[in-house]
């Protein structure tokens, strides 16, 4: 598997495991094997989940990744806010189509009882879903709004950053919600605020006016910014 799928195989992955590790992860190994990615994660008082990716023999340039879930009950309720960066450089590498893939399948880990809140950013940010429940009605709504999403022009990821604040539950209102904000980007922000610093500064604010949220970032493309 070339180096751009296997990236493309752990994004997906690690896209699943905020709403997994609402089970309490307590171990996770990852085994490279040639063009397999296999994972095995272990927690708390359930049995374990194992993931695999592979490369299709009809199509090797492309990749599948399979797993076996545990069954939901009992899964702590979590609020994914997904901060979707659509610029233009998101247009090489099919880097938004990559993103739209990996949303497509963090959706099969949603229940009813979850909230999405889809943002993008690109000159400007906007909200394209606000705390909205993952139930069967709206399943395929969301599906449809992921697939609509198309690159636009320059990113200014601050912005992005900072509207993420208005979709997010504050902590007296979250009820035992687990929230986390997921970044999905190339990192290449160039305009508004760009300094990584800064934008670290935009990222601790956000976490001490909600306390308790996680923010994790997954990288797109081989010529993403890993300092970012």
């Amino acid at each position: 598997m070339a180096n751009k799928n296997m990236a493309m195989d752990r994004s997906i992955l690690y896209s699943a495991l905020f709403i997994k590790s609402a089970w309490n992860f307590k171990k996770i190994e990852m085994v490279l094997a040639g063009c397999i990615l296999y994972a095995h994660i272990s927690y708390d008082s359930l049995p374990p989940m194992d993931f695999q990716a592979y490369t299709l023999s009809h199509r090797p340039a492309w990749a599948c990744i399979q797993a076996t879930a545990p069954d939901a009950q009992g899964r702590t309720p979590v609020h994914l806010c997904c901060l979707i960066d659509n610029s233009a450089s998101m247009r090489q590498e099919q880097k938004l189509d990559n993103v739209k893939n990996s949303l497509h399948y963090l959706l099969d880990f949603l229940g009813p009882a979850d909230k999405l809140s889809l943002i993008t950013f690109s000159s400007q940010a906007a909200i394209v879903l606000q705390q909205l429940a993952v139930d069967v009605m709206e399943r395929e709504n969301i599906r449809a709004r992921i697939s609509l999403l198309r690159e636009d022009n320059n990113t200014n990821l601050s912005a992005g950053l900072i509207l993420a604040r208005d979709t997010l539950l504050v902590e007296e209102a979250r009820g035992g919600v687990k929230q986390g904000i997921l970044l999905l980007t190339d990192g290449h922000a160039n305009m508004g605020v760009t300094r990584a610093d800064f934008l670290m500064d935009i990222v601790r604010n956000t976490i001490g006016q909600f306390p308790g949220t996680s923010v994790s970032c997954i990288g797109y493309g081989t010529d993403r910014n890993v300092e970012l």
